[in-house]
């Protein structure tokens, strides 16, 4: 079973940075027809441009499970179906089977106050914790997150360290065997560990086109650019 993981394509109608968003949609349906995945799993930051005939397009491709981040069109999403008629959005404290993979997402990135942001809700600490709280004890396999896990190698680019301290205690809880991330772009994708779960996450905007591909009864995570592998990782490092 193959599944393609993308985090943060961003498709706006917008030059950002030197960078043309406009384009992330078309680039994302090259990846999905190259690599006929069985799946397609997304850790939110969709963009605020997506149509609903996008989302339609990609899901006649490739039956996809999402969380959202804090730049999306909710609307869109939370219309979107499978061609099996399941749900594209996964609700916090579900977990979906996918031939035998159980998959959990939590959605939404974290403020001191929660709220919503140009109609996207965010999670105070303790919510992203309720979240984690509800899946722990139920054997994910894979979890998703957008938050940023503040580990230390990211230094000054993870701001509110310790507001962000809460996203790695989830994930201690819940206890999945990978948890897939985005969000943030200082880098083009990380591979590491918390604990006994590999920790992967991408960039797959336009300004670093990488995504994950899982294969998972080979127990293996590659990162790719473009159409081009880039690392691997086994699901469970060694030493960990």
């Amino acid at each position: 079973m193959k599944i393609l993981v993308v985090s943060d394509i961003h498709q706006e109608m917008r030059i950002h940075r030197g960078v043309d968003e406009s384009l992330a949609w078309d680039w994302l349906i090259e990846v999905v027809e190259a690599h006929e995945p069985d799946y397609l799993l997304g850790c939110g930051d969709w963009g605020y441009d997506v149509t609903p005939d996008q989302v339609k397009q990609l899901l006649s491709l490739v039956t996809t499970y999402t969380i959202y981040g804090n730049h999306e069109n909710l609307a869109a999403w939370h219309a979107a179906r499978n061609r099996d008629g399941t749900p594209a959005l996964i609700p916090d404290c579900q977990v979906i089977e996918l031939r035998g993979l159980r998959v959990a997402g939590i959605s939404g990135v974290i403020s001191p106050k929660g709220g919503a942001k140009k109609g996207v809700p965010r999670k105070t600490p303790e919510e992203f914790l309720k979240a984690a709280l509800c899946l722990a004890g139920r054997e994910v396999d894979v979890l998703l997150v957008h938050e940023v896990v503040p580990l230390p190698e990211y230094g000054r680019a993870v701001r509110s360290r310790e507001l962000l301290e809460v996203v790695k205690e989830a994930v201690e809880l819940v206890k999945p065997k990978v948890v897939f991330n985005g969000h943030l772009h200082d880098a083009p994708y990380t591979i590491s560990a918390i604990g006994q779960t590999l920790y992967v996450r991408v960039d797959s905007s336009q300004a670093s086109r990488h995504y994950a591909v899982l294969h998972w009864e080979e127990g293996l995570v590659e990162i790719w650019r473009d159409l081009n592998p880039v690392d691997r990782a086994p699901l469970k490092l060694s030493g960990c």
